[in-house]
């Protein structure tokens, strides 16, 4: 660089990686001075009339798991925070009398036949993870289905008998 003029320095995170402090020579720079650019970021050092060293420290992006806390049932995650491509695996545990209806995560609706059933529930499996994530899921009332079969008739066609079907003491 010329003796007075100005120099551009274009600093450029890898994946999962961000800006953490920069140094040009003695002076901290602050993040909010840079300039986004299509390749990364972007200062200006000014008016150079010296020898200039230029230090860039970078830091590990931590992205976060987070639930919404459901009724008649429970999520939990195994590890709520991640660096870039690591995954974890989320649980899903409805109340008894209760089913799993849906699941997004960041809005995006998962297929429940992906669930893995174990143990303690249902588990997904959220892998190669580059943002924070948002798990909703919502469980509903298992319907049951109670149908009567023919009842038995006499040589009249007459029934014998007949069924009644009592709903009353439904513990949910």
């Amino acid at each position: 660089v010329d003796y007075g003029q100005n120099s551009t320095i274009i600093i450029s995170p890898n994946n999962g990686y961000e800006i953490d402090a920069i140094l040009i020579g003695e002076d901290a720079i602050a993040l909010v001075d840079l300039t986004e650019v299509e390749n990364g970021f972007q200062y200006t050092i000014e008016n150079v009339t010296e020898n200039k060293t230029v230090q860039v420290r970078f830091k590990q992006i931590i992205y976060s798991v987070t639930t919404t806390t459901p009724s008649n049932g429970t999520v939990t995650v195994e590890t709520e925070e991640l660096t870039y491509g690591e995954s974890t695996k989320v649980t899903f545990c409805p109340e008894e009398g209760f089913e799993i209806t849906a699941i997004t995560i960041n809005g995006d609706a998962i297929d429940l036949s992906n669930l893995v059933k174990t143990d303690s529930g249902f588990e997904y499996e959220i892998t190669n993870v580059m943002e924070d994530k948002n798990v909703e899921v919502s469980y509903s009332m298992i319907i049951y289905h109670i149908t009567v079969g023919e009842i038995d008739k006499d040589e009249n066609d007459n029934p014998k008998g007949s069924v009644t079907i009592d709903v009353a003491d439904v513990p949910y």
